[in-house]
């Protein structure tokens, strides 16, 4: 039996994923209740799509959930705007369907005029590479001796740079003819968090202001409606990470939860004159401070600290706390199973018998590998499982 590589299962999940959601448009001229059944079934088939992916791939796993995300709320939104969606034609919305800059249909966003995107292109897209450029430099280097300078640097960097070429790249599409609005709104200079969250991801923004802010109550409760926004938004990160991780962390609706009450102190905040500068440095604090909750999911599917014992919040992420999601079993598993030992070179005869793996439990240390040389054993690598140290000892 021949077996496919991670990125051929990665094409295979986005184009089951793609089949299901383009035969979702039949059923929308079927009565409600069969269209709604055919609506839950293509979005399990869609939300399910990346479990394809085999989990020693968990950064093939997230660039799969994050297209089936975009899947899912299109579906959605196309459930609830079927007859709109039908006098749009099959075409519409099969361009509609992976566009992400574009999440509520009955909201087209107006373009902007073609200079403005030339310029906006011409001046994002070069400033956005200089960026990635400097986020490549970042993680080669060796930030053992300072854990916070680190985090700060390569957390204005990547958001920085996911702000511009995400605006640069909407700029684009809509000049070779594509429906899109700015992906951001110049989030790093919001004076409140209420108002980096108004400029944070406008397609998503106004998605869950539509379908989760006004059926909550809207401006009539906005404590209520904000806390229910910023929960259900949790629950969407935790299923892109979930899925890429393998199991549920709660990192990301405990994020959210804490920007959400953020959100409802600072909603009616308008900072003016001098003191604006010194709310948005404030906002800039709390979002570095409260972001490490997001980054903790982050580092589980990408490295994002130059040594693992410097994500400080792993201790708390134990798998034994968090139910597998499909597929995530076996590697929880083998996380269980201890220590495994692997030697790299010969050993003088005999020494097998005097020696032995002893574990002692100080703590959660994931997948840290040490080099051990007792007596005549030489390159005796030793991985630290998740049930705690080990080491090597002779009778």
């Amino acid at each position: 039996m021949v077996t496919q590589m991670p990125w051929e299962r990665l094409a295979l999940a986005v184009l089951v994923a793609l089949v299901a959601a383009l035969a979702f448009f039949p059923t929308l001229r079927l009565r409600h209740r069969l269209q709604t059944a055919a609506w839950l079934g293509c979005s399990a088939v869609v939300g399910l799509s990346p479990c394809l992916i085999p989990l020693d791939a968990p950064s093939l796993r997230f660039v799969a959930s994050l297209f089936t995300i975009t899947l899912l709320v299109k579906l959605y939104d196309v459930h609830r705007e079927s007859r709109l969606c039908l006098s749009l034609g099959f075409w519409v919305y099969m361009a509609y369907l992976p566009n992400g800059f574009w999440l509520v249909l009955r909201r087209k966003p107006d373009p902007p005029s073609i200079g403005h995107d030339f310029l906006s292109l011409g001046l994002r897209a070069p400033a956005a590479l200089l960026l990635i450029v400097i986020c490549v430099f970042l993680f080669q280097i060796d930030w053992s001796s300072s854990v916070a300078l680190e985090y700060v640097l390569k957390v204005s960097a990547v958001v920085s740079a996911i702000v511009l070429a995400t605006n640069a790249a909407a700029a684009g599409y809509r000049l070779v003819g594509g429906v899109a609005s700015d992906f951001m709104g110049n989030p790093l200079i919001a004076p409140t968090p209420a108002d980096f969250w108004r400029r944070w991801n406008i397609p998503a923004h106004q998605f869950l202001e539509e379908y989760a802010f006004k059926p909550a109550g809207g401006l009539r409760k906005p404590i209520r409606a904000t806390l229910i926004t910023f929960g259900i938004s949790g629950i969407v990160h935790e299923y892109v990470f979930g899925i890429a991780a393998g199991r549920i962390q709660g990192w990301q609706f405990l994020f959210f939860i804490v920007q959400g009450v953020a959100v409802i102190a600072t909603m009616r905040i308008r900072p003016k004159g001098r003191l604006v500068l010194l709310c948005v440095a404030a906002t800039f604090v709390f979002n570095m401070a409260s972001s490490v909750l997001f980054f903790v999911s982050v580092n589980r599917v990408v490295p994002f600290y130059s040594s693992p014992v410097q994500d400080h919040c792993a201790w708390l992420d134990h798998p034994d706390r968090s139910p597998s999601l499909p597929g995530g079993a076996e590697q929880n598993e083998r996380r269980r199973a201890g220590c495994e030992v692997h030697r790299h070179s010969a050993t003088p005869a005999g020494a097998d018998d005097d020696i032995r793996v002893v574990p002692v439990g100080l703590g959660d240390l994931d997948c840290l590998e040490v080099l051990v040389r007792p007596g005549g054993i030489d390159d005796l690598v030793v991985v630290l499982g998740e049930e705690g140290r080990f080491h090597t000892t002779r009778d």
